[in-house]
């Protein structure tokens, strides 16, 4: 039996590294075939694991392979994806309605608020098909996140999810170091006082990003539970991957939102020793910002006499949009075709170019401020919504580390990963619009959703684990 089991085991890992090698030769053999290098290796997935393999690639391809890489083939992927988990829900549990698991009460809650907000004001719009279209869109997200949630039978299927979205957040980070390297690792812009910002396989730099802006903390948060000095230094290479990714991909928002979990993370571990040691952190770099050449690469960095880039403005119109239109706001992603009914700049200024740059590029979520997005495009309605969403998430969280003051398991952990990361989450939606509630915006808002369903779900059903997957 042992040598069988042993002969099991050294067929695996030969149909893995098989794939991995096939695959890798793709790419040396020509590079438009890193498209299609995975599939040897999902492939070899799929033979070895089966269904926890799909589940895996399915969550990875909705994060990564849905938006600039193969934007002409993202509605295929979309749907292919989502056939595949409809499928596999119906063979699971039938139609058979008692059988069907429920989401967590106070996630249903919350999508029940947000799409009430959003049928409510599109009725009130003058976008009134805009607003059906972003009220459908959503609906299938949720329909994905729902099916997503329902694969989870026992508590390994928890950390597969969390799995994908870690490959998901490496995978990136790997791209974003390879154009760092094809770069000449250049800090600045072709030799310029402009910093150049690393974006991978995304053109969106600031919502690659948040990948990583995740992924670090909650690893970070892990790490204790990692007793074999072997599983330290991988998940410590891991981490420094990601901190890499993310500081060469120079998102600022997403920079300081990292920090701020970190912050959080280690308050929460030791509250005086947190305080001392940011204190100290704090002096010196303001220090080293006053009176030393460190300034001015801090300077460069974060384009500090660039601190709000244009957002003002953008502020500016999402509250004057709010006042005249204050219970259901102007619509779903109607702040885009009201922008220039509330310009308070004049036409040709440079603040006015930045309205039209971001007229051009963005489809919803301009306002560069989650609260302020609720508000302008969703009115009161919008941000009670919000407010049910940011209450659910951190109550819950604060309530259960209430009741358990032992934080040592790895179940603990990944909760208190998912709970400091919330922070960084809100602190950036103060200059960012999107990635939390984008109208269904699946490799934008997905990650969120998933951690929190993990979140609420080993929160609230953690006790009745299967211990053995069926």
């Amino acid at each position: 039996m042992k040598a069988l089991d042993l002969t099991n085991t050294v067929l695996k890992k030969e149909y893995l590294l098989m794939g991995l090698a096939l695959g890798m030769a793709m790419v040396l053999f020509n590079k438009y075939m890193l498209f299609l290098a995975p599939l040897p290796i999902i492939l070899a997935l799929f033979f070895v694991y089966g269904r926890k393999a799909a589940l895996f690639f399915i969550i990875a391809t909705y994060l990564v392979l849905i938006t600039d890489v193969v934007d002409n083939l993202r509605r295929i992927i979309v749907v292919l994806n989502t056939l595949y988990l409809v499928l596999i829900f119906f063979w699971d549990y039938g139609i058979n309605l008692k059988a069907y698991p429920r989401l967590p009460s106070k996630v249903a809650i919350t999508i029940f608020a947000f799409a009430f907000a959003m049928f409510i004001s599109s009725l009130n719009s003058n976008y009134f098909v805009l607003g059906m279209f972003q009220l459908a869109r959503f609906s299938v997200f949720v329909l994905i996140i729902y099916l997503i949630y329902a694969q989870i039978k026992v508590k390994e299927d928890v950390y597969l999810i969390l799995k994908a979205i870690l490959f998901s957040a490496l995978f990136l980070s790997a791209t974003i170091l390879y154009e760092f390297y094809l770069r000449g690792f250049e800090i600045t812009l072709f030799g310029t006082l402009n910093i150049f910002r690393v974006g991978g396989l995304f053109t969106n730099v600031n919502n690659v990003a948040v990948q990583m802006m995740v992924t670090a903390p909650i690893l970070i948060a892990l790490y204790p539970t990692f007793q074999k000095q072997n599983e330290k230094r991988i998940v410590g290479f891991l981490i420094f991957v990601l901190i890499a990714a993310l500081i060469f991909n120079n998102s600022r928002g997403a920079i300081v939102a990292f920090g701020v979990s970190i912050f959080v993370l280690y308050y929460i571990n030791n509250k005086r020793k947190a305080i001392i040691t940011f204190s100290y952190l704090a002096l010196f770099l303001l220090l080293a910002y006053l009176f030393t050449p460190v300034g001015d690469l801090i300077d460069l960095f974060f384009r500090v006499e660039r601190f709000t880039s244009g957002r003002e403005v953008l502020w500016q119109m999402a509250i004057e949009m709010f006042r005249q239109n204050p219970l259901t706001g102007v619509g779903p992603a109607g702040y885009k075709y009201e922008m220039y009914n509330f310009l308070p700049v004049m036409h040709g200024t440079w603040e006015e170019l930045s309205v039209l740059y971001f007229f051009y590029i963005q489809d919803y979520g301009m306002q560069h401020n989650f609260f302020l997005y609720l508000a302008s495009d969703l009115g009161l309605l919008g941000v009670a919504a919000g407010v049910i969403l940011t209450v659910a998430f951190f109550g819950t969280a604060i309530k259960y580390f209430k009741e358990n003051k032992n934080l040592n398991s790895r179940d603990s952990r990944l909760i208190l990963g998912i709970y400091v990361v919330g922070y960084g989450y809100y602190v950036r939606s103060l200059f960012e619009s999107v990635n939390i509630f984008s109208y269904g915006w699946l490799s934008g808002d997905l990650m969120f959703w998933l951690l929190f369903l993990v979140m609420m779900y080993l929160i609230e059903q953690g006790k009745i684990f299967p211990q053995k997957s069926e």
